[in-house]
């Protein structure tokens, strides 16, 4: 899914997923039209497209979750999400997972730090579990905290 900014475009996507037996939904992966300057050439960082790419990895995390929270809202739960957008740490599958995610990509991270980040990131994961004294990710999904 792309990143929406109105009510009514998570409603109507999210109603076309409801309706069509769609199987999960992944949210966000990148905004688009990004521009990312060399500040030593004067140039983009990225060739192709015109130097004009998707902004991901930790700059979207926060708005990533909001979206997968909101379509965990209108789904309710019924159709699996895949959050998508700069997981670095546990903390961060952990609040993943608070929104309504059942699983997380991390793409950024690994193409930064290699394979050795699924381990660290599992690590971390379940230490911060621990000290939450919190026994399995699938249990604590917001329920409605809304104030």
């Amino acid at each position: 899914m792309t990143f929406y900014t109105d009510n009514c475009h998570f409603h109507y996507v999210d109603d076309i997923v409801l309706n069509y037996g769609v199987d999960f939904v992944t949210a966000i992966n990148s905004l688009p039209y990004s521009v990312v300057v060399n500040t030593d050439s004067d140039e983009s960082f990225i060739h192709p497209n015109s130097g004009v790419g998707g902004l991901g990895g930790p700059a979207i995390l926060n708005l990533a979750q909001g979206q997968v929270y909101k379509h965990y809202q209108n789904l309710q739960g019924e159709v699996p999400i895949i959050g998508v957008g700069g997981v670095t740490r546990g903390v961060d599958v952990y609040n993943y997972f608070l929104c309504g995610a059942s699983a997380v990509q991390i793409g950024s991270a690994f193409s930064v730090q290699g394979i050795s980040i699924f381990d660290k990131i599992k690590a971390d994961l379940e230490d911060y579990m621990r000290v939450k004294s919190v026994d399995s990710l699938k249990k604590n999904y917001w329920q409605t905290k809304d104030s």
